[in-house]
């Protein structure tokens, strides 16, 4: 006897998904289930419980039992000498990005880590979910499954996970629009399902994805699973999001008329972002995260590992595989750095701490200048970190050769690594020259920039700081947005006049110099660029007046990373050392 799911839905336009549980009862006076609180790949609690309606128990012969709710998301039935327990509730499902659950006319798209339960004693062994869903429907899944025969207009499948971690991890999508395409690299086979509105040039994209791949098993020397799915959702809004699997990734994206043109790029870091976490937190994980405990928090610091090597080496490998040059290259950590200078967080909290508070406010801007990102500044910790390992051994080694031992020695080893565990490992190919890096910046609020400017000049490149072309950023020291909604003060430079003025981040400026902003904030400011301002503003209910003067410390500095001028022998040795993948395929 096995945990058995049934997922349908009737009525698609209303959003819910009528889900059916039946658990083996085995003489237990009770059972405890529980709806995960968060899913793993973004940490922070998602009360999946607020989209349950209409939960109710009966045994099998349909008599209601008794049950309790304990907290927000976990339910103790007795069972009351019953042989099976069926559980039923509708899940509402109307939001659609990487990480949701979502339903109507044209997909049944689920993540089961958000919408289905599991018996607490039960978790680790094997279960069966039945997905029922119209006729002439196909099923994108990285998990084990076959069709089953219905009746006539209606379709099902059968997944079948070894446990529930496996189910919690494997998402999908079921749809009469799903197209579909494949590659093999290595042995593995990737599949790529396309649900959405958009035209894909299937060459141009198998030839990019096989090439990214091939780059980042090679620094392995294999990849953790036999098959592997890319989950596209193409959406017809601006949208970017990625979620992690140990077998596929939801990838979700849009315009889906931008899919091929503007958005490419983006369409290729965010699959490789996600291909190597099939590696870097789905295979190597955190010793707080194994096993994953889907009922609370679970509080770690290596966030500037799990996502910031990531953020890395997605990025890098593009430009390894010959996917991006340079110049791409180039844009992808120029963002990162921009990012990282225009957040005043890095001054009053470390990036270790920033990880374990994501479970506080890591999704959300927060209080100005609290904190920053384990992305960001991961990812440009991770850039010095493997610039540090290739100078200390003259080459010999890289971050690559840390990321492969916590695969291959820890990973595989049914081990957990811990912070200790990484900076070792650091150390180890790098020396005992890593203080200062993990004691100021990783551990510390330290400044980036000396490290990060001796790792660029390390590979003949360096750092280009100039004057933005807002006034109000460069002259001001403010970031304005202006839109349909109005002008508001988005930022303001903590050394700049405009910190003292009174001004406050959120004010909706309504008028500069006496005259009217009409969500034009910016083309005023610039008109009186350089001298005193009076600028009035809404704050709630009231209206404030303030006098701005110029900035005096340089105000808001555009950050970039470029090839220096001129490169030595030794750094463009360096270049084509950092920019080549060892192969550990044997």
């Amino acid at each position: 006897m096995i945990v058995k799911y049934s997922l349908s839905f009737n009525q698609p336009q209303h959003r819910f998904i009528d889900v059916v549980v039946r658990i083996p009862a085995e003489k237990r006076k009770s059972v405890e289930v529980q709806l995960p609180a968060w899913r793993p790949g973004r940490y922070e609690l998602g009360n999946f419980a607020k989209n349950v309606r209409r939960f109710a128990v009966t045994n099998e012969q349909g008599h209601a039992l008794p049950f309790e709710k304990l907290n927000k998301d976990s339910w103790k039935i007795q069972v009351s000498g019953s042989e099976e327990i069926v559980v039923s509730y509708q899940y509402f499902s109307g939001d659609l990005n990487a990480g949701s659950t979502f339903v109507d006319a044209t997909q049944l798209y689920v993540n089961p880590v958000n919408c289905l339960i599991y018996d607490k004693e039960r978790m680790n062994e094997g279960c069966e979910v039945l997905i029922n869903v119209p006729a002439g429907w196909q099923l994108a899944c990285g998990c084990k499954w076959h069709q089953e025969s219905t009746e006539q207009g209606k379709n099902a499948f059968r997944l079948f996970p070894m446990d529930f971690h496996e189910l919690a991890d494997s998402p999908f999508i079921s749809s009469a629009e799903l197209r579909h395409n494949d590659f093999i690299v290595e042995g593995t086979t990737f599949n790529i399902w396309i649900q959405g509105e958009c035209r894909p040039d299937w060459e141009r994209i198998i030839e990019h994805f096989s090439a990214f791949a091939k780059s980042q098993i090679e620094a392995y020397g294999e990849f953790p699973v036999q098959s592997y799915h890319f989950l596209l959702q193409v959406l017809p809004v601006n949208f970017y999001h990625g979620v992690e699997h140990l077998t596929s990734s939801v990838n979700a994206l849009g315009p889906g008329y931008e899919l091929m043109r503007e958005r490419y790029d983006d369409l290729l870091g965010l699959c490789s972002h996600e291909l190597y976490h099939a590696w870097n937190i789905k295979s190597i994980r955190p010793v707080e995260m194994f096993p994953y405990d889907y009922s609370k928090e679970n509080y770690f610091k290596t966030g500037y590992v799990a996502e910031g090597v990531t953020t890395y080496m997605g990025d890098y490998f593009l430009h390894a595989s010959g996917v991006f040059n340079l110049a791409a290259y180039f844009s992808e950590l120029s963002a990162q750095l921009q990012k990282h200078m225009d957040n005043f967080g890095r001054r009053n909290y470390s990036v270790a701490d920033s990880s374990f508070d994501t479970w506080l406010d890591g999704y959300v801007p927060g209080v100005a200048e609290r904190k920053v990102s384990i992305y960001t500044e991961g990812c440009l910790l991770a850039f010095i970190a493997d610039v540090e390992i290739m100078r200390h051994s003259k080459n010999k080694h890289r971050l690559h050769d840390v990321m492969y031992d916590l695969y291959h020695d820890f990973s595989k080893k049914g081990l957990g690594y811990s912070a200790k565990d990484y900076r070792k490992l650091i150390e180890k190919y790098a020396g005992n020259g890593m203080c200062s890096y993990f004691d100021t910046l990783i551990n510390g609020a330290g400044d980036y920039l000396p490290m990060l400017n001796n790792a660029l000049e390390y590979l003949g490149w360096a750092v280009l700081s100039y004057d933005p072309p807002s006034v109000a950023e460069r002259l001001y020291g403010m970031k304005i947005s202006d839109s349909s909604a109005g002008s508001f003060l988005m930022q303001f430079h903590p050394d700049e006049p405009v910190a003292l003025s009174g001004m406050a981040q959120g004010d909706k400026l309504i008028s500069v110099n006496g005259y009217l902003v009409n969500n034009d904030a910016n083309k005023w400011i610039a008109y009186f660029g350089g001298e005193n301002m009076q600028i009035a503003v809404l704050r709630g209910s009231r209206m404030l007046d303030f006098s701005i003067s110029p900035a005096i410390n340089g105000g808001f500095r555009t950050w970039r990373i470029i090839k220096a001028d001129s490169q030595t022998p030794a750094q463009e040795e360096n270049y084509r050392n950092w920019a080549t993948v060892k192969s550990k395929i044997k």
